[in-house]
Order: structure tokens, then sequence, then C-alpha cells
């Protein structure tokens, strides 16, 4: 897990992923959702939760899907959850980065669905 320790979107911090060597082609995620605070025992299960219900202020389950991103809060600790080419929650596939503290632009701590192009380069 990696871990970042002062994301602040208001001063224009971003995130720019680089899943191929090359910072050129733009490996942002295509959707973005904020998952609100899991309340399981334990981060996996907190993350399938997330994965499984991208969307929490929406009636119904709405699945993380290939190349999206979810942002979830478990035990007062933030997540920012990065699904791989293939959907489901997979431990050893998928990026997972601890961002406690992060400062999200104004409104979007409590929104479900985040702009991916105002987090990510």
């Amino acid at each position: 897990m990696d871990r970042i320790v002062d994301f602040d979107a208001n001063t224009g911090d971003r995130i720019r992923l680089d899943y191929d060597h090359d910072l050129a082609t733009g490996d942002r995620p295509t959707r973005l959702f904020n998952a609100g605070t899991q309340r399981t025992t334990t981060l996996l299960k907190a993350l399938g939760a997330a994965y499984a219900d991208r969307n929490p202020q929406q009636s119904g389950h709405q699945r993380l899907r290939a190349n999206e991103a979810v942002f979830c809060d478990w035990q007062g600790r933030q997540f920012l959850a990065l699904n791989n080419a293939r959907t489901g929650c997979k431990p050893q596939q998928d990026r997972l980065i601890e961002m406690t503290g992060v400062r999200f632009h104004g409104g979007d701590a409590i929104a479900a669905t985040l702009a991916a192009t105002a987090d990510f380069v």
C-alpha cells in the first residue's frame, strides 16, 4: 500500500499514475467515486463493500468497473482504491493508497461522484 501524507486538492495537488513507465500516457481512472464510511471489521471487507457499492447515495448497488477509482473511509482513515483493467476487488492487482487527512475540493467530502480530472493528472 502506498501512502500520501499531505494532499490538498484546493492548493492544486493532483495524483499522477504511471502504470507503464511513460508519464505521457495519462493513466487516469475513467471515473472517481466516494463510497463514504465503511463500517466493517477489516480493510479488505471495507474495500469489498466500496467496490460493490461505489455510490451509497443511489439506491441499489453500483459495482466499481474496470479502470475506475473509489475513496472510502475506514476506522477514521481514508483510502483510495484504483481498480485495474478487470472488474472486482483484487487486492494483489489493484492499487491502494492511504490518504488519511486528504483535503477535498469543497463539497467533495460528501459527494458520491467526483471529477477524476480534478484530482488526477
